[in-house]
């Protein structure tokens, strides 16, 4: 959005009347073969820094009055593979003190509660083993 979140934010929820944001994705979904951290030949970027999440990224902002994200991403690792984001190992500003390893498939940040979740330490959010589920 590039600096106007907050703007945005504030459109959907006093224009539109948007109170949450709801994300669903079936098993017959696919989301795979995206890249971010790339420019429009994919050649990767110099400084990458941002460039989270290739295949699904969900921010929850902390805007207030900022709509509550509400995903459900059916048989996540079956639905959603083979994208690709640049950073890897990096310090999330959201939750200070860790380290994310990868951010290929799934990206999941929760600024409000300061906690980020990719692929790589999703289990908290996964019901039934396959399914994954934030509401914030």
């Amino acid at each position: 959005m590039g600096g106007v979140p907050d703007m945005w934010t504030a459109i959907l929820r006093e224009v539109f009347g948007v109170t949450e944001v709801t994300v669903r994705t079936d098993a017959a979904s696919e989301i795979t073969g995206n890249a971010c951290g790339y420019d429009e030949h994919r050649v990767p970027l110099a400084k990458p820094r941002f460039a989270k999440g290739g295949g699904v990224l969900v921010l929850q902002a902390t805007f207030p009055g900022a709509p509550r994200a509400d995903v459900a991403l059916a048989s996540v690792r079956r639905t959603v593979h083979g994208n690709t984001g640049r950073t890897r190992g990096y310090p999330p500003a959201v939750q200070p003190g860790t380290v994310i390893a990868t951010a290929n498939d799934t990206c999941l940040q929760d600024l409000p509660n300061h906690r980020e979740w990719t692929e790589a330490d999703d289990a908290p959010l996964l019901k039934g083993a396959a399914d994954l589920r934030f509401k914030a």
